[in-house]
């Protein structure tokens, strides 16, 4: 019993981020892009920068949010 809470437990700690980087993109796609809103934090400076650059909006997400991944690892 206790090996299939723990279990259940991994499968929710993957699903429920998963779900919500999900959540996240299909607002960014159908709701911000195509009508040139800017969003708040790091979606905001990565849609600013992607806007200024040739480089796309995914690059700059991945770059602007690096920071922020690797300093929560070191805490």
């Amino acid at each position: 019993m206790a090996l299939e809470n723990r279990l259940s437990k991994r499968i929710v700690d993957w699903l429920m981020p998963a779900f919500g980087v999900m959540v996240t993109a299909v607002g960014l796609n159908c709701f911000l892009l195509p009508n040139h809103f800017i969003d708040g934090r790091i979606t905001g400076i990565s849609m600013l920068l992607a806007g200024m650059t040739d480089v796309p909006l995914s690059v700059w997400l991945v770059v602007v949010n690096k920071p922020k991944i690797l300093a929560r690892r070191t805490e």
